[in-house]
């Protein structure tokens, strides 16, 4: 049908499997940094725990405790629910853009639960002045991802736009 894309398995996989792949990654990381506290390196890269109670690299750990007390579980679920209908209605014929948005996506996904779990999202990979963690860094590639397929030619389809917004 003109408008949407057709959801078969092989898209919901496109869709949600990153989006799974990049939670379960990130979480079962920081479980294992948190359970190892004397560990200060990994694979020759610098671990150093903190528990961030703000947003990325920390800004606004000291802001107003309101804005962090969304329900973590409805912003989740938000997340989820703008992920599906971003994905199926957006006119992107590219499989690669798709798995970039979902990367994206995957990635808040995971500190938002994170956030859920631990009242705060653990970060430990110093990266110049802030801290990251993986979903940090499946955020970035998302972003990078995006930003460069949005200037090849076959990764929209301008007929399936044209029925969208018209």
């Amino acid at each position: 049908e003109p408008g949407h894309m057709n959801l078969n398995l092989r898209n919901t996989l496109i869709i949600f499997a990153p989006v799974i792949l990049v939670t379960l990654f990130d979480l079962a990381v920081k479980s294992y940094i948190l359970s190892r506290p004397e560990m200060r390196e990994f694979l020759f890269v610098q671990i150093t725990p903190v528990a961030n109670k703000g947003i990325i690299g920390g800004y606004f750990s000291d802001a107003a405790k309101p804005i962090f007390q969304i329900p973590m579980v409805a912003l989740g679920f938000f997340l989820l629910v703008l992920l599906y209908f971003i994905q199926l209605f957006a006119p992107v014929k590219s499989d690669i853009m798709r798995i970039g948005i979902s990367l994206f996506f995957g990635g808040i996904f995971a500190n938002v639960c994170d956030r859920f779990i631990h009242g705060y999202v653990v970060d430990y990979l110093p990266i110049g002045f802030l801290t990251l963690n993986l979903g940090d860094i499946f955020q970035y590639i998302g972003i990078g991802m995006i930003f460069v397929l949005q200037f090849r030619k076959d990764t929209f389809d301008e007929k399936r736009g044209a029925h969208l917004w018209v």
